[in-house]
């Protein structure tokens, strides 16, 4: 009886592998060989690519600086000093986080 529904099982088995790969080999009614199949990555891609391509590149808006601009002073104009850049800036907040990570470092010992 066992060796019975091992078989079974078996067959049961093959078979549904066998439907599996003919469903795969045989394209879907109603598409055409030769054409592609509605793929929405594809398309994805597609408009991201014509997106890029008629893209201008961005534009910093006038209170936003890029990397190497200088930044306006936010105190009375005509000090005669320069702003410092956006990387001059950012060293000087990690030099500031440092010292406070410091500071931590030896309250904690």
């Amino acid at each position: 009886m066992r060796r019975l529904v091992g078989w079974m099982a078996g067959l049961a088995g093959i078979a549904a592998l066998a439907k599996i790969l003919r469903r795969r080999q045989h394209p879907k009614p109603g598409a055409q060989p030769g054409l592609p199949v509605d793929d929405p990555a594809e398309e994805l891609r597609r408009k991201l690519a014509e997106a890029r391509a008629g893209a201008t590149p961005p534009v910093a808006a006038p209170d936003e600086p890029t990397d190497g601009q200088r930044v306006p002073e936010t105190g009375a104009p005509g000090d005669g000093e320069t702003a410092p850049t956006i990387a001059e800036r950012r060293a000087d907040v990690h030099a500031r986080a440092q010292a406070a990570i410091d500071a931590m470092r030896q309250t904690t010992e």
